[in-house]
C-alpha cells in the first residue's frame, strides 16, 4: 500500500483523542510498508489507516487493552459504510494471551508497544508465529527518553540493532522525531542501512530534538523575562499608590494640626471679654441680618 500524502492527510478521524500516530510523515511511512491483504493492528490509534486499508478492499483484525477505546471504535465504525464495517474488527484482548486459531496474517503494526515492556523480544517472538512467511511487521517505537517514561522505554540506535531475532530480520529503520520506525521480515536477506546512513539519520533526529527543545527555553525564558517585567511593574505601580497614599495622609494630618490649632486659638478668644463682646456683635448683627 502507497498512500499519497493528500489522501493520509484527508482521511480524517472523529475520534482523534484514541491517535497516538497523528503525524502524517509517520502515517504515510507505515502505509509505504504495509505488504498484504490480511492486517493485524496492534492496538486501536490505528483505525484511521484501519479504515483507508479496508477501503482498498483489505480485511483488518485489531486488538486493544481497554474496553473504552474500543467503544469510541465501534462508534466511529458506525458511521462507515458497511461495505468497509465488514473488513474492520476490533476486539478487547491481550494479543500475548489470544488464541488467533492458527491464523496468520501479511502484515502486522504495532505502536509503540515493544516500549511498554520489559524485554521486547518475547512480543517478537509471539508476532513472528503471527505473520506470515513472506509478511512484514511494522512498529513504532519511542526514540529516547519519553515525557514520563522510564529509560527501559526508550530506545536509541544500539538498542534497536538487538531487535532482530532467529526469525525476524530487521530490515528498515526510520526516525520521527521522538519515535523511530522500524520493519522486520521473517528470515529476510535484505540489507539494512548502512550504519553510516543510520547514525546520520540519528544525528539529524538528535539535532532536531535539541532544536526543539532550545526554542522551548527560549520561549520559556522569554515568558519568565516578560512576567517578571510584568511583576516588578506591579510592584513599582503598588509602591507609587502607597506613595501617594501617605503623601495625603501627611497633607490631612497637616490640616487637621491646624484646624486643633485654629480651634484652640477660638476657645480662647471666646472666653476673653473682647472675644464675648466680639460674638455678641456678631450674633446680634445675624438677628438683625435675619430680620430683614
Amino acid at each position: 500500500m502507497n498512500l499519497p500524502p493528500d489522501q493520509v492527510t484527508n482521511a480524517n478521524f472523529e475520534y482523534e483523542n484514541l491517535s497516538s500516530v497523528n503525524n502524517q510523515e509517520n502515517l504515510y511511512w507505515i502505509s509505504e510498508n504495509i505488504a498484504g491483504s490480511s492486517i493485524l493492528i496492534l492496538g486501536a490509534s490505528h483505525l484511521k489507516l484501519a479504515l483507508l486499508l479496508a477501503k482498498e478492499g483489505k480485511r483488518v483484525t485489531g486488538i486493544d487493552f481497554y474496553e473504552e477505546n474500543l467503544r469510541a471504535v465501534q462508534t466511529a465504525l458506525e458511521d462507515q459504510p458497511r461495505t468497509i464495517r465488514d473488513l474492520v474488527t476490533f476486539k478487547e484482548a491481550n494479543f500475548m494471551t489470544a488464541d488467533f486459531e492458527g491464523q496468520q496474517f501479511d502484515c502486522i503494526i504495532m505502536d509503540g508497544i515493544l516500549g511498554q515492556v520489559l524485554d521486547p523480544h518475547v512480543i517478537l517472538n509471539k508476532l513472528s508465529k503471527l505473520v506470515n512467511k513472506d509478511g512484514v511487521l511494522i512498529g513504532v517505537l519511542p526514540f529516547g527518553l519519553q515525557d514520563g517514561a522510564e529509560p527501559l522505554n526508550g530506545f536509541y540506535l544500539s538498542r534497536v540493532l538487538k531487535l532482530s531475532t532467529e526469525q525476524l530480520s530487521l530490515t528498515k529503520v526510520k526516525y520521527f522525531g521522538k519515535q523511530i520506525g522500524v520493519v522486520f521480515h521473517p528470515n529476510h536477506p535484505e540489507k539494512l542501512n548502512s550504519q553510516e546512513e543510520l547514525l546520520e539519520s540519528a544525528e539529524i533526529c538528535f539535532e532536531q530534538i535539541e532544536r526543539h527543545w532550545l526554542i522551548e527555553l527560549q520561549e520559556r525564558d522569554k515568558k519568565i523575562k516578560g512576567d517578571t517585567e510584568q511583576i516588578v511593574q506591579e510592584k513599582i505601580e503598588k509602591l507609587k499608590i502607597k506613595q501617594e497614599l501617605l503623601e495625603q495622609l501627611d497633607r490631612e494630618e497637616v490640616i487637621l494640626k491646624q484646624f486643633s490649632l485654629l480651634q484652640r486659638k477660638y476657645h480662647s478668644l471666646s472666653k476673653s471679654k473682647l472675644g464675648r463682646l466680639a460674638l455678641y456683635y456678631w450674633r446680634a448683627k445675624r438677628r438683625v441680618l435675619r430680620g430683614k
